[in-house]
């Protein structure tokens, strides 16, 4: 069809052929012939249908979106009232896009080929397909079996491109269709949206769909710009314009709407009961009243229309005329004659006439189908202005029943209104709980059972009200936030207080609570508890000088308890001082103590101190304050005694009791009543055991007044009163420890750290170290490195362990395994800073010495890349690397190094560098450098003895090798009387025992001049060439 006829090919001879091209032409000529009958088949079959704007087509397309149209609004009209408040707006009818778009599907392949042709074709075909035109056929005849997976399996083998344009376009159809009844919406837009854009066979269709797709994902604007390109097209003119509606209306873009509803007017759409009165109702929620009542007349008997126009009078304060729109409703169908209550209702309030309105509003049914709930509502409200609170509540309480709660904020936020004026505040608040809103009622109600909290102490729920009050913008949330800042400080929580007592002064509403000043001063004072002191400062300086008179002494103090924490004493005593004048309390003179104390005005501390009454409030911690001062920096054992008693006759069960006891008890042996103090002491140790300073002092009182043996008996019968395993018990055992190893009792110490170890696991590590501390004391060093070979298996102590280890072994001079203790050590400490330096040094110089120079070496090198090393250690670097360097058979570098240590600062380092450059100048036989080296260390570094004296020692062996026996004698001679070590001296005295006599000197001519001198690079001084 449209292609010219080809000639049918001639046959050839059985001879002029093989068998394998005969079998391949009778293919082909098959497949052609084929491809012929389908097609003419469909064209002569195709002939026999309507054509697409016929009224067969009519009929077939538009009676099921008549069905499905019309009745989805009739069922969807009750479902309306539930979503539109406080009237209600039509709603589209659901899709029924799979049966129209099969429809139009259907009709639009059958336009070009036959069913039973394609069927025919495709079964002639299956399954090879040995053309693409077959699998063409194969994929249309599955698309209209409504095998959508087949089509599309079908489709994705072929090339469009090598289809005419009108079978591309067509298969492009065919797969945007199939993809979306498999689900596949994003593919059949991708799909269907190109023959949109051009025009075609399939361009209105596409549009049509496209639009319909669109409306289905919820892109208004896109189906209505679709949907539109098709209002004035057949057959499509009919059933778009109620989807064209359906998405302006959802836009919403009204305007848009009464214009194309114009063009309706003047044609017959499909759908005109669904139509109109959706336009009808649209246009009249939208403002467009005047429009509305313009297509009213194409909907005048539908009920609905009534209801719209009634509103809209309504709306322009025509009450009376919209009631007369109603009256006919309200002996109709139950919902619109409930809408129509509700509604007159509304209009009879306006009217001044809200009993009437109540008795409308009685006649809706209290149903979620019907404006029940908005008839309740305004109920309520209604109920709320007649102060009718009873019948309020009812309706509230009616209206949550078909509204869960946390859909309806208001309504609780009433009913708690409601339940508040009828006195019943903790329901109401209950009903508030569970609401989110943010309500001024809600945050009175928090406020309300924060402060009976606060006032029954209950300090977490009423931070729990004051921070839900706090949360809520209303009138009251400056107050809810002074207010929980307050309850975070009665609870200790002081930076949580601080955080409110600032928001509470940025809050706009601050100044108008009248707290202002009261927040600067508390939240000065809790800076001040914090450790804050310069921000409490900033605070209550301002205060102090310009604030309410009733709140200027407390900010004085303030100020002056922050000086005394920032050490400014002077500022603080000034302070304290003027406060002192105005408010002369036991609590002023405390701090004022506490000042002088710091300034080392001892007798002016107590003197303020003793015009403390005991009557005063704070003078419980005064009296002890002065006790303390008395037997500490004043040194008066009488006025100890004396404030002493004072305070235990007037503050016997303080928890300072205890302590001032003891103090009384050291004051009695400084007065020399010793029977006295021995009772008062010991009666500290029976009656307040848990008392740890107290008992302490009274331990070290005791130790003074009785024996040895004595003291011990006390001392452990006092231990045997503490509970077995209690931290109290545990910290005297400690201190009995410290004790004996401040004593230097080692045998001791040894014995209790083995009684404690095996009575107290939890004590097993630290008398471990205790007993290795007396076993070096004791010089029993191979205990000793059994002991702290045990005590690495302790992460307190095994730093201290290894680092012992390695000093005993080094001191033995087993150098492998100090080495290996060192290398323990280094891997527990950290990772950088002077510690983990100090240490990779010494593993260094260990490994140098224990044979492994070239690993010393390698950590050397890494140690000397940092340039921020501070010289002294950059010079010790490159000592030790030298002396590696030397180890592992590199002179030479050993030299260089040196030789940069030597350039450094002039230290001991520097010196012992000189004397080692010049070991290894001799050992290379050169002696002019190596007695180079020793004179500069003699000239430069004089003050380190050792370094010169070993210097001296490789100089005499420099003579002794130049054959200058004399002046090497001579120079031994010296360093045996001056030598700084005894070790030096024996070594100079064996050096100079060494030395052969000399031969007796030839006599020479005394024609001849005498030599002179060789030149070297420093020259020794007399006092050296004599003898050192």
């Amino acid at each position: 069809m449209g292609r010219e006829k080809r000639s049918r090919p001639e046959t050839p001879g059985p001879d002029s052929i093989s068998i394998r091209e005969m079998a391949r032409q009778s293919a082909l000529f098959l497949v052609d012939l084929a491809q012929w009958v389908g097609l003419l088949s469909g064209l002569l079959l195709a002939q026999a249908l309507p054509p697409l704007w016929g009224p067969e087509g009519l009929r077939t397309q538009a009676e099921p979106l008549h069905f499905y149209g019309a009745q989805s609004w009739g069922r969807q009209m009750d479902r309306l009232y539930l979503t539109r408040i406080p009237l209600p707006m039509p709603t589209a009818p659901p899709s029924a896009l799979p049966e129209v778009w099969e429809n139009y599907a259907l009709f639009d392949l059958l336009r070009e080929s036959a069913l039973v042709a394609l069927r025919t074709y495709a079964e002639a075909q299956a399954p090879s397909y040995r053309s693409d035109l077959a699998r063409f056929y194969a994929a249309k005849y599955a698309f209209l079996r409504k095998d959508y997976p087949q089509t599309l399996e079908h489709l994705a083998n072929l090339s469009p491109k090598t289809f005419p344009r009108a079978l591309q376009d067509e298969m492009q159809f065919m797969e945007g269709y199939a993809a979306y009844a498999t689900g596949d919406r994003v593919r059949a837009l991708a799909r269907l949206r190109p023959l949109t854009e051009r025009l075609g066979p399939f361009h209105d269709a596409a549009n049509y769909y496209v639009g319909l797709l669109y409306y289905e994902q919820g892109h208004w604007k896109a189906a209505a710009t679709h949907l539109e390109a098709v209002q004035t097209r057949l057959p499509f003119a009919q059933e778009a314009p109620l989807w064209l509606a359906y998405a302006l209306a959802q836009i919403p873009d009204l305007p848009r709407l009464a214009t194309w509803a114009e063009k309706w007017a003047a044609q017959q759409p499909a759908h005109p009961d669904t139509l109109w009165p959706f336009v009808v109702a649209t246009l009249a929620r939208g403002g467009l009243c005047e429009k509305a009542e313009a297509f009213a007349a194409f909907a005048e008997e539908n009920p609905l229309t009534h209801l719209w126009r009634g509103w809209c009078a309504w709306n322009q304060r025509q009450d009376s005329l919209a009631l007369l729109l109603w009256e006919p409703l309200l002996s109709g169908p139950d919902s619109l004659a409930a809408w129509a209550a509700y509604a007159s209702a509304h209009a009879l309030y306006r009217l001044k006439r809200p009993e009437e309105a109540l008795a409308y509003l009685k006649r809706v049914p209290r149903s979620p189908l019907t404006p029940g709930p908005e008839a309740l509502w305004m109920t309520a409200q209604v109920a709320w202005q007649l102060r009718l609170y009873e019948t309020a509540q009812e309706a509230l309480e009616a209206y949550l029943t078909l509204f869960p709660a946390s859909s309806q904020p208001e309504a609780r936020r009433w009913l708690a209104e409601c339940l508040a004026a009828r006195g019943h505040f903790t329901e109401a608040l209950a009903q508030l709980d569970t609401t989110p809103a943010l309500y001024e009622v809600r945050q009175r109600l928090y406020l309300m059972a924060g402060f009976q909290a606060l006032k029954n102490q209950a300090f977490a729920q009423a931070e729990s009200l004051f921070h839900r009050a706090s949360s809520l913008e209303g009138p009251y949330t400056a107050l809810a936030l002074f207010w929980l800042a307050e309850t975070h400080y009665r609870q200790a929580h002081l930076e949580s207080a601080i955080q409110s007592y600032r928001r509470f002064l940025q809050h706009p509403q601050a100044s108008q609570t009248g707290l202002e000043p009261e927040a600067r001063l508390a939240l000065a004072w809790t800076l001040l508890q914090a450790n804050r002191p310069d921000e409490a400062l900033r605070y209550s300086e301002p205060l102090a000088r310009q604030g309410p008179p009733e709140l200027r002494p407390r900010a004085l103090f303030v100020s002056a308890g922050a000086y005394f924490l920032k050490k400014r004493y002077e500022e603080a005593w000034t302070r304290y001082r003027a406060l002192l004048k105005d408010l002369p309390t036991a609590e002023v003179r405390y701090h004022l103590a506490q000042t002088l104390l710091r300034l080392e005005r001892y007798a002016e501390a107590e003197e303020v101190l003793a015009a403390v009454s005991v009557s005063d409030p704070g003078a419980e911690k005064a009296l002890a304050l002065r006790t303390e001062v008395c037997a500490l920096w004043t040194n008066k054992p009488a006025c100890t005694r004396q404030t002493a008693e004072l305070f235990l006759t007037h503050f016997p069960h303080s928890p300072r009791a205890p302590l001032v006891r003891a103090r009384l008890g050291l004051a009695l042996i400084d007065l020399g009543e010793k029977e006295a103090a021995q009772k008062t002491l010991q009666s500290i140790l029976e009656n307040h055991p848990t008392a740890t300073e107290a008992c302490k002092l009274a331990l070290e009182g005791l130790r003074t007044l009785l024996p040895v043996a004595s003291y011990e008996e006390v001392y452990q019968s006092f231990l045997r009163k503490l509970p077995p395993e209690s931290e109290t018990r545990l910290t005297f055992e400690r201190d009995r420890l410290r004790q004996l190893a401040e004593t230097q009792r080692w045998e001791t110490l040894k014995q209790e750290a083995v009684r404690l170890r095996e009575r107290y696991p939890a004590l097993e590590g630290e008398s471990l170290f205790w007993e290795g501390r007396a076993l070096l004391e004791l010089s029993d060093t191979s205990a000793a490195l059994a002991l702290h070979a045990r005590l690495t298996q302790w992460p307190d102590y095994a730093t201290q362990a290894w680092e012992t280890l390695a000093r005993l072994y080094l001191a033995q001079g087993r150098l492998s395994e100090a080495w290996a203790c060192q290398d323990s050590l280094l891997r527990l400490l950290p990772a950088g800073g002077y510690f983990r330096l100090q240490g990779l040094l010494t593993w260094a110089e260990l490994a140098s010495a224990a044979g492994k120079p070239d690993t010393a070496l390698t950590v050397l090198r890494s140690l000397a890349a940092d340039s921020l090393l501070p010289p002294l250690l950059q010079q010790k670097i490159l000592l030790l690397s030298a002396l590696a360097a030397e180890k592992a058979g590199l002179p030479d570098s050993a030299l260089s190094l040196l030789a940069q240590a030597t350039q450094r600062s002039k230290t001991a380092l520097a010196a012992e560098a000189l004397y080692h450059q010049a070991r290894l100048y001799y050992q290379k036989g050169l002696y002019n450098e190596a007695r180079a080296a020793i004179y500069r260390l003699r000239d430069e570094l004089p003050s380190y003895l050792e370094p010169r004296a070993r210097a001296y020692l490789l100089l005499a062996r420099i003579f002794i090798a130049e054959n200058k026996r004399k002046s090497a004698r001579h120079l031994l001679e010296s360093l045996i009387e001056n030598a700084p070590t005894d070790p030096l001296r024996k070594e100079a005295q064996a050096l100079r025992d060494s030395i052969p006599s000399d031969p007796s000197p030839a006599p020479r001519d005394s024609t001849q001049a005498p030599k002179k001198p060789r030149k070297t690079p420093s020259k020794p001084s007399n006092k050296t060439k004599k003898g050192g």
